[in-house]
């Protein structure tokens, strides 16, 4: 059994399940031991490609869109760029390397919460493991890119059952991860209803 699926196990069995968000995160994210936090993730050597990692082509494209933006924006002297979720900054390597007409006003931020991807960023960046309010920003114009982003978040799982809708959660059972069901609240119920009315039963 992998180290985080024991403390995982250890740790459901004595407090209980929990919810679908909350493993998750753990399995990604969790210090040491998460896929991203132990050097896992995109390149051409590791565990898949996305659009960055497939050639510099994507991100001169990105730096082409940044250099129209910026232009709309009337070439402002400091343009910042947010990427939520960079990884090991790929995306940022590409569009620094095409060298876009705005890259002197170029304030870049790449946010990644895992602490092994943020040690490969490139230099010449603000790197940071969550989003910064506005007011970190400056207040001038800024762009915020996120690509692939919404595949790595964790999320809330429900499933449609004869009596309605009920979270799905994590707990263990015989030294074994498991599903469990358990209540939504009322709001939640609501939103699963007027999301999916006429989702079949075993829906998720």
């Amino acid at each position: 059994m992998r180290e985080l699926e024991r403390l995982l196990v250890s740790h459901l069995e004595a407090n209980g399940p929990i919810g679908f968000d909350d493993y998750q995160a753990q399995a990604l994210y969790a210090p040491g031991l998460g896929f991203y936090a132990t050097g896992h993730g995109a390149g051409r050597r590791r565990d898949f490609l996305t659009s960055p990692e497939v050639g510099p082509l994507f991100g001169a494209v990105i730096g082409r869109a940044l250099d129209t933006w910026w232009a709309e924006m009337g070439e402002p002297a400091t343009f910042t760029v947010v990427e939520a979720g960079a990884g090991p900054g790929t995306l940022a390597r590409s569009i620094l390397a095409a060298a876009p007409r705005c890259a002197g006003a170029l304030d870049l931020v790449l946010v990644e919460v895992s602490d092994a991807q943020r040690g490969s960023h490139p230099a010449g960046v603000r790197s940071r493991p969550d989003l910064p309010a506005p007011d970190e920003l400056g207040g001038g114009p800024t762009v915020v890119l996120a690509n692939e982003l919404l595949d790595n978040l964790p999320v809330a799982l429900a499933e449609r059952g004869a009596d309605g809708w009920s979270e799905v959660r994590v707990g263990a059972a015989g030294g074994r991860l498991v599903e469990v069901l358990g209540p939504l609240v009322p709001e939640q119920i609501d939103w699963c209803d007027a999301l999916v009315p006429d989702a079949a039963i075993g829906a998720r």
